[in-house]
C-alpha cells in the first residue's frame, strides 16, 4: 500500500494550526483541573480519616490498607481498590507510599521547634 500526499493551502494550514494550538490550551487546562481535584480529594480523604481517629495526613486508603485486618477497614479496602482499579492497581497500598513521601516532604520543608529558657 503507498502512502497518500495531502497538501493544505496556506489558509488549510493556518486554520489546523489554530485548532492544535486550541487544543494544547485546553489540554493543559484539563490537566490543572484534574490536578487540583486530586488534591481536593486526597485532602478530603485526609480529613475523614482523621475525623474518624486517623493520624493528621493519612488518608482513607493508606489507612485501610495498614489496617486491613479488621473487618470494616477490610471492606473500604476492598472497596476502594475497586472503585479506583481504572487509575492505579493496587490503591491502597500505593495509598500507603504516598502519605510516607508527602510526611518526608512536610518534615523535610518544616524548621525544628527549639525552645529556649531564658533561665540559663
Amino acid at each position: 500500500m503507498q502512502g497518500v500526499i495531502i497538501e493544505f493551502s496556506r489558509g488549510e494550514k493556518k486554520a489546523i494550526d489554530q485548532f492544535v494550538s486550541r487544543a494544547n490550551r485546553i489540554k493543559q487546562k484539563v490537566h490543572v483541573l484534574m490536578d487540583f481535584f486530586a488534591e481536593v480529594s486526597d485532602a478530603t480523604s485526609q480529613l475523614i480519616s482523621t475525623i474518624l481517629g486517623g493520624m493528621p495526613g493519612e488518608t482513607l486508603g493508606g489507612r485501610a490498607a495498614r489496617n486491613n485486618h479488621h473487618r470494616l477497614w477490610s471492606a473500604l479496602y476492598q472497596c476502594l481498590n475497586l472503585v479506583m482499579s481504572p487509575r492505579s492497581r493496587n490503591h491502597c497500598e500505593l495509598a500507603i507510599e504516598r502519605d510516607k513521601e508527602r510526611s518526608k516532604a512536610i518534615l523535610s520543608v518544616r524548621r525544628p521547634y527549639y525552645r529556649v529558657s531564658n533561665y540559663g
